[in-house]
């Protein structure tokens, strides 16, 4: 079974003994990865709790900006090829983190028009 990205990076992207990161850059993608995550956790849990492996490469793709000019994910080498979403919002210049966000903002503004109607 293909790991995460995140599994991915981390094995690529940590000391040999798993303390620390190797560049500020990785830290800085591993937080706010693990902030989307928990954001993201914690909006599926007032939903269906579903979350897939899809959901996490997908917040992934977000957090180190997509496929780049060069058609490479940022930390994950030459495996990129493995992960590569087969579409992606962020050619729209949008990522799909984003993207989501929106879209609950005009469903709650939508909610609440109807509300005062």
């Amino acid at each position: 079974m293909t790991p995460t990205c995140w599994d991915l990076f981390q094995k690529t992207h940590k000391t040999a003994h798993g303390a620390r990161w190797v560049s500020s850059k990785a830290e800085r993608i591993a937080n706010e990865y693990e902030r989307r995550l928990s954001e993201r956790e914690s909006q599926q849990s007032l939903g269906d709790g579903v979350f897939s492996v899809k959901s996490e490469n997908s917040i992934f793709y977000d957090v180190v900006g997509g496929v780049n000019k060069k058609r490479r994910i940022f930390g994950l080498g030459s495996e990129t090829g493995k992960y590569k979403p087969s579409s992606s919002r962020s050619s729209d210049g949008i990522s799909n983190f984003e993207y989501d966000q929106m879209r609950n903002l005009v469903s709650n503004f939508s909610q609440e028009r109807l509300i005062q109607s």
